[in-house]
């Protein structure tokens, strides 16, 4: 059994899960790969306010995921920590991938490849989040 790597990522408190959890699924809705849990004037009133993190579809029609953008908007609407945030869709890409696998056909795609490239992305991402929190706290000193 493939264990998906946690090297420096920092652990989701359980109380926490279900926020994520509300906040990654509100960020689906938002760029339109989910509907019919959150009400149509809420997502507007999102797309709205938070235009620059809504990437256009692909010239396919395939709606584009953005890890930053989602952590963002995890964190501006609900007040989670970006780093969190990061993680939860990390575990939210392994759930999703072996899901597919589990489901669908497989075809091409190596669920141990695209796991290690979602924890190089996500790594990287907490990774630059806590150097710019340690700046910061440098400079209100």
């Amino acid at each position: 059994m493939f264990l998906y790597p946690t090297e420096g990522l920092p652990e989701i408190p359980d109380e926490l899960y279900a926020r994520l959890d509300t906040a990654h699924f509100r960020y689906l809705a938002f760029i339109g790969a989910s509907e019919g849990v959150f009400s149509f004037e809420e997502i507007e009133a999102d797309r709205e306010k938070f235009a620059h993190l809504v990437l256009p579809p692909l010239e396919n029609g395939v709606i584009q995921f953005a890890l930053f953008n989602c952590v963002e908007y995890m964190h501006l609407c609900y007040g989670v920590s970006k780093d969190l945030a990061a993680v939860f869709c990390y575990q939210d890409t392994i759930n999703y991938a072996t899901s597919l696998l589990y489901w669908e056909e497989p075809g091409d795609y190596d669920l141990e490849e695209g796991i290690e490239a979602a924890y190089r992305e996500t790594k990287s991402l907490v990774d630059s989040l806590c150097r710019v929190q340690e700046e910061s706290v440098e400079l209100a000193n």
